[in-house]
């Protein structure tokens, strides 16, 4: 199933600062996910470029 991940300048900016800075890498990892999605990527192209 594809779905659209819309995020505006707010949300993308605050993943953003997650994907860099969070300590813990789970986080890192799931907001860069989201981020991918955002930008027009879809569920099996983004697991294909995170394995």
């Amino acid at each position: 199933m594809e779905g659209i991940v819309g995020l505006g300048p707010a949300g993308r900016k605050r993943l953003m600062e997650m994907y860099r800075r969070h300590p813990d890498p789970a986080v890192r990892r799931r907001a860069h996910i989201v981020l991918l999605l955002g930008d027009g990527g879809s569920w099996s192209w983004v697991q294909s470029a995170l394995l």
